[in-house]
């Protein structure tokens, strides 16, 4: 336990060389890079709020927020929740690193397409 820093810093940097690599084209033999997991998020969240209030007054509100897709949804129900379908987007989720047996599919990203900034430190 007295390494535990150590080694974590240690195992940090070898996965951001796998990520890099991996990002450059080169290959880390075992790994690839899939999405990560991301949350839904309003498109504009102006007229997200706007459209909720015509469609559900005063449930549209969380105290000085707009309340979330999925909360959104639940509110209108089945029935009426196609009618925001188009101002929710879901973003793609952070670069994970995997073992190659993972299910998911491998994502196929440029050096241009990463932001470096977002490796582990």
């Amino acid at each position: 336990m007295d390494n535990k820093k150590l080694i974590s810093g240690w195992l940090e940097a070898v996965e951001a060389l796998a990520v890099e690599r991996l990002v450059s084209g080169e290959g880390f033999t075992g790994y690839k890079l899939v999405e990560g997991r991301s949350t839904r998020k309003w498109a504009d969240e102006g007229a997200a709020e706007n459209t909720l209030i015509a469609l559900i007054d005063d449930q549209a509100y969380t105290p000085r927020k707009v309340i979330s897709p999925t909360q959104a949804e639940k509110a209108l129900g089945k029935k009426d929740a196609g009618k925001i379908a188009d101002l929710i987007v879901k973003p793609s989720g952070k670069p994970t690193l995997v073992a190659e047996s993972d299910k998911r599919p491998g994502l196929t990203i440029t050096a241009e397409d990463f932001d470096f900034n977002a490796l582990p430190e």
